[in-house]
């Protein structure tokens, strides 16, 4: 009997990714358990996310604009909203979050947003737009306004 509860304890915490997408409701016991941690801004997708380039005072400015939606079918927790420009190889190069004007969405509510590089780097090449919690943003040194 103990092997084979053993097992299935094994079994459940080294498959917990694929019980989970097999069987969304497992998600909420994994976390209960304190085993998952939830992804910032799992639920939530960015998009039309565009790019653009604008001068202002002489100043340089490259501006990110985008929708975040709520693609689940029960409110999620907004985080920060982090974008990050990008070099050849992948690495950041300059990083900004920032809150968004709701801390929470409703099953397919969206949020517009909006971030301004001032004077972006030249070796930018890319960008990312993800999630952040808040306290892992202050860890990081990240500012919320930066």
């Amino acid at each position: 009997f103990a092997v084979l509860f053993i097992g299935t304890a094994l079994t459940a915490f080294l498959a917990k990714t694929a019980i989970m997408d097999a069987f969304p409701m497992a998600k909420q016991y994994y976390v209960a358990a304190g085993i998952y941690k939830p992804e910032p801004g799992e639920g939530l997708a960015h998009q039309d996310v565009v790019g653009r380039r604008d001068v202002r005072n002489a100043i340089d400015y490259l501006i990110v604009e985008g929708v975040v939606a709520n693609v689940e079918d029960k409110p999620i927790r907004v985080p920060l909203l982090k974008v990050a420009l990008t070099n050849a190889d992948g690495k950041e190069v300059r990083v900004m979050t920032q809150e968004l004007p709701k801390t929470q969405l409703e099953p397919g509510e969206t949020v517009p947003f909006k971030v301004e590089f001032e004077n972006p780097p030249g070796t930018a090449r890319s960008m990312v737009v993800g999630f952040v919690n808040p306290e892992d943003a202050t860890a990081a040194g990240g500012d919320a306004n930066n």
